[in-house]
């Protein structure tokens, strides 16, 4: 009987919710397959009963998005697979040498894989789902230290940790912010090993390493107290070094 009664009061303030917001979802009612397929191609990775979304689709930014996604989906195959590909296989060239080579094309390869993903994909995404949160990602050229960087840098999986990972090791554990922001930075590198492990076939924790001892260099950033240029500097060095390093240690036989 209490069963019952509380599904009829559960139906009855349904449909007073319904009477003055018609599109407004309670807990109970989103459990079907149209809300999973809606979570699984919404640009988030959180999931919330009632989302801001547009009355429709504006086809016209689809387009432009389709037509920006398909030029620099093209243009990053095109100049991975002429300029860093050849250097990558050619054993006449050591490590170092190929490294050198593909030093300035694997960072435009990588600003590239962002403008792909941040830029054109995710916009669609959410254009066609009419999602109204399009900031996928921050100022992150401007940031003054790695964890600022990596905040900025994208937006959907920070939130997901905060909430996922951060807020739920403070509400666990007894630690410190600071040791839970460490931990934070840890299930980043692992993920960030998987991925790269998952792209090369191959097993080399450099992806591990180079995201984890990021967390020294925070500190270390924090200790000079340099100015804003001089650390937004030394942050760059991330993006411009990195991505040649990469393709070098997973990507050449």
């Amino acid at each position: 009987y209490l069963q019952e009664r509380q599904a009829k009061n559960y139906d009855e303030e349904y449909k007073l919710v319904l009477k003055s917001n018609p599109h407004r979802v309670l807990y109970g009612r989103n459990l079907s397959f149209r809300d999973m397929t809606y979570l699984i191609f919404t640009p988030t990775l959180l999931y919330e009963l009632n989302e801001p979304r547009h009355k429709k689709v504006r086809w016209t930014r689809v387009f432009q998005g389709f037509l920006g996604l398909y030029v620099t989906f093209f243009s990053l195959v095109f100049y991975f697979m002429q300029i860093c590909y050849p250097a990558l296989k050619n054993h006449a060239l050591n490590s170092y040498d190929c490294y050198i080579q593909i030093l300035v094309p694997g960072f435009i390869c990588w600003f590239l894989i962002f403008l792909v993903f941040f830029v054109f994909k995710l916009p669609i995404m959410g254009e066609l789902t009419r999602h109204k949160n399009k900031r996928f990602f921050g100022d992150w050229w401007n940031a003054r230290d790695f964890a600022q960087f990596w905040r900025k840098w994208n937006l959907p999986v920070h939130e997901w940790c905060i909430r996922h990972v951060y807020q739920e090791i403070i509400a666990t554990f007894t630690i410190s912010k600071k040791s839970a922001k460490l931990l934070v930075f840890v299930v980043s590198a692992v993920f960030h090993e998987v991925m790269a492990m998952y792209i090369s076939n191959t097993w080399i924790p450099y992806e591990f390493f180079a995201m984890f001892s990021q967390a020294p260099l925070v500190l270390f950033l924090s200790y000079l107290q340099l100015s804003a240029k001089f650390s937004n500097l030394f942050v760059w060095i991330l993006p411009v070094l990195g991505p040649a390093f990469g393709f070098v240690v997973y990507l050449r036989d």
